[in-house]
């Protein structure tokens, strides 16, 4: 059959067709699809593509990817061809910022249609809510007010019943039946029973009756009894809607509040502090001469020997943390016990120092006694710990070559001296630091250092020296006059009652905090090497902990001090300075090696949250309040469902958002964490905080050192590093000053300086 001719379209026949044969196919794609039909404003527009006019022969219409092809006939004289999309493509969803027409509705209709809606789901919402909330209290009314009518009903009846005898009501009945005969026109000779006594009942006149007194006197004490029951009635009722009311909230507060299941729990300062400390141990307190008394955090009392499980304080600058760690030394003062006390701002030794039993350790302060490592050491090996202490290892350092060989070179060269009856600490520092390099090696043979400043490898021993003048500059300023003092001795005495303050100031902190993490370092080792005693009491208190070097003893004394009585009590401000000194499984076990946490505010939200998983999580139930409403009233009501889950017992931001003074406390064990507050005691001044040694300051860094190698010197190569370690391109170490170049005295190679610290011997 041959294709008809391309003319003009018949107005009454093509578009029907073409319109009737699109919507058919967009009916039946929608089917298959699932989707909603053709909407009518695109068959629209096909009809009007459709009817153009007699100038167009050819035109196509486009509907949701589908197109078709007229040709001036009153029949469709193509085929639908399909599209790359299906006919009815489900529509994406509007945007509200979009300008496109959505069905026939304009965007900005669109919203506000949406913003109405939700207006007014809004309003029914609170309207229905309001009006359940208005039944349900009406219901509560209903039933207070039927309380309320009983008790003034039943109240009167049963003090009627009680108080009042058949006769009377006889009587008082009888007299008024008289009474109304004689109002309503009965003669008064008209007679009548009546009982004048209790069973005597006689017949007289009705006027002789209404006149007895007796019956007045009865209806009196009757109504009176009635009027005296309704007021108690009135009252009992009320009374009993009173308490109801009560039984209710208290059953409502207690169904909104959380329930402990297990885990950690929170209670009062004062709840915890009768929980730990029994009726009858409260009583011995108020003889503590006779029974002693147990040492208390914020106001709360120790559990038994829960002190030698160590402390540990949080706690951002003002929070509380000086106050709680002043009364704890106040308490520790009074008890007699001994304690050592690393007081960086001098606070501590202000309120506390007593120069007659206490000692105070600073090179630079005039009340410090003689001391030097050669008074700490009873064998060689003594110098390798406090070398650890001394010397640290720098952070982020890849090869610890610089710091081990540092290390060794103070050991070996103390223990030189030691072994030959030195004592002077500036013998010490002139040994190390200025001894010409010959000489030096000539006195370190025999050690594992003489390959560390082996004179033919000039360049390692100087860089190894310089790593070692940054640490000793404080051993150059301690006295050697005076009389000697040993922590390791102050320790082991028994019969010792003092504190041992180790102190020092801002401006002097730097150049100090390797020393004072050495004595640390020895009185902890002194204090394991004790014997066991339960009953020994011997404090360290570390207040601002990060501040010092690390402590290699920190670890082992916290794991192992308890059964020689040693008590740590540590204070920071932030997690992230203990895991920056410590490294972050150190600093976790440092944390968890304390048992009592008192965490206070916190600065930043690291330590908030550290904070908060210490104080631990508690499996609580508590009840979720349903509502649920309708077009009829029998849809409302209000369901209640049990729900249970894992919650921690503080939010962080609670921590961040903590008043000074104010915090949590933690026991080891199985004790519920408190909240405390703590009261600021204002302490009188017992000693000035620093006074300054006259003529005595600390080194500058790399002062004195001298050297036969050239004046800049680099790291030393892989054939002039020292035989102890095998490292290629060893990198210098950090220089405090000079740009890394160590200054040389020209003009002295080949002899001895006057101070050489050899001529000792």
């Amino acid at each position: 059959m041959a294709s008809p001719s391309c003319g003009r379209i018949p107005r009454h026949k093509a578009p029907a067709s073409a319109v009737r044969k699109l919507q058919t196919a967009a009916r039946s794609q929608a089917a298959d699809n699932r989707q909603a039909p053709l909407p009518d404003a695109r068959t629209q527009r096909v009809k009007r593509t459709a009817i153009a006019g007699p100038a167009r022969t050819r035109q196509w219409a486009k509907a949701d990817g589908l197109r078709f092809f007229t040709c001036g006939s009153s029949r469709v004289v193509s085929r639908l061809l399909r599209a790359r999309r299906p006919l009815s493509r489900p529509r994406p969803a509007p945007s509200r910022t979009s300008t496109r027409p959505l069905g026939g509705v304009s965007p900005s209709i669109y919203i506000q249609k949406e913003i109405s809606m939700t207006i007014g789901n809004a309003t029914l919402r609170g309207g229905q809510t309001l009006l359940h909330d208005a039944r349900m209290w009406g219901q509560l009314a209903r039933w207070g007010v039927m309380g309320l009518v009983l008790a003034v009903v039943l109240t009167p009846a049963v003090m009627i019943f009680t108080t009042t005898s058949a006769h009377e009501w006889r009587v008082v009945g009888l007299g008024t039946l008289a009474e109304a005969k004689l109002a309503i026109g009965y003669s008064p000779d008209s007679g009548q029973v009546y009982e004048w006594g209790e069973g005597v009942r006689v017949v007289d006149s009705i006027s002789l009756i209404a006149s007895d007194p007796k019956i007045e006197r009865i209806r009196r004490r009757l109504l009176a009894t009635i009027h005296a029951g309704a007021w108690r009635g009135l009252w009992l009722g009320l009374i009993a809607v009173a308490a109801f009311v009560l039984t209710f909230w208290l059953l409502g507060r207690r169904m909104a509040r959380a329930r402990r299941i297990r885990g950690a729990e929170m209670t009062s300062a004062k709840s915890l502090a009768r929980r730990v400390l029994p009726f009858y141990s409260r009583i011995a307190e108020a003889f503590p001469s006779l029974f002693g008394k147990r040492p208390r955090v914020a106001g709360v009392p120790w559990p038994k020997r829960a002190e030698t499980q160590h402390t540990i304080v949080s706690g951002t600058t003002g929070s509380g943390k000086t106050v709680l760690i002043s009364d704890l030394v106040a308490q520790i003062r009074e008890r007699g016990e001994r304690c050592i006390i690393y007081d960086k701002m001098g606070s501590y030794t202000r309120a506390f120092f007593d120069p007659v039993r206490d000692v105070l350790m600073n090179p630079l302060d005039a009340r410090a006694p003689r001391w030097s490592p050669f008074l700490e050491a009873r064998t060689p090996r003594d110098f390798d710990t406090m070398a650890a202490a001394l010397i640290p290892q720098q952070k982020d350092t890849v090869d610890p070559f610089w710091v081990t060989a540092a290390r060794q070179l103070f050991a070996n060269g103390a223990a030189v001296l030691w072994k030959r009856g030195v004592t002077e600490n500036g013998v010490l520092v002139e040994h190390l630091l200025k001894t010409e390099l010959t000489a030096l090696a000539e006195a370190m043979e025999g050690t594992v250092a003489q390959s560390i400043v082996d004179p033919e490898n000039p360049k390692t021993a100087l860089s190894v020296r310089a790593m070692l003048t940054a640490h000793l500059g404080a051993l150059e300023c301690l006295p050697d006059t005076g009389k000697p003092f040993s922590i390791r001795e102050w320790v082991e005495r028994e019969d010792e009652t003092g504190f041992l303050f180790l102190t020092s100031r801002g401006d002097q902190h730097a150049s100090l905090r390797g020393l004072i993490s050495t004595w640390l370092e020895i009185a902890v080792n002194a204090l394991l090497s004790l014997a066991q005693d339960d009953g020994r009491r011997i404090w360290i208190v570390l207040d601002e902990l990060p501040t010092l070097h690390q402590v290699p003893s920190l670890q082992p004394g916290l794991a192992e001090s308890r059964q020689f009585g040693g008590c740590f009590v540590l204070g920071i401000q932030v997690i992230s300075a203990l895991r920056d000194l410590y490294g972050r499984n150190g600093a976790e076990t440092v944390s968890g090696l304390c048992g009592t946490r008192v965490v206070l505010a916190a600065p930043d939200q690291e330590t908030a949250r550290w904070s908060a998983e210490s104080l631990g999580r508690g499996e609580v139930a508590e009840y979720a309040e349903g509502l649920s409403y309708g077009a009829s009233a029998m849809r409302d009501g209000v369901s209640l469902s049990e729900r249970r889950e894992m919650r921690p017992l503080a939010l962080p931001s609670e921590i961040m958002r903590l008043e000074n003074l104010h915090g949590y406390l933690r026991f080891p064990g199985p004790w519920p964490v408190a909240n405390i507050r703590l009261d600021y005691v204002g302490r009188p001044r017992a000693a000035e905080g620093f006074i300054p040694r006259e003529g005595v300051k600390l080194p500058e860094a790399n002062e004195g050192v001298k050297t036969e190698a050239p004046e800049t010197v680099n790291a030393p190569s892989d054939k002039e590093t020292a035989p102890a370690a095998d490292h290629e391109n060893e990198p210098a170490p950090p220089r405090p000053e000079n740009n890394g170049r160590v200054p040389v005295e020209r003009g002295k190679a080949g002899r001895k300086p006057p101070g050489d610290g050899l001529r000792s011997f």
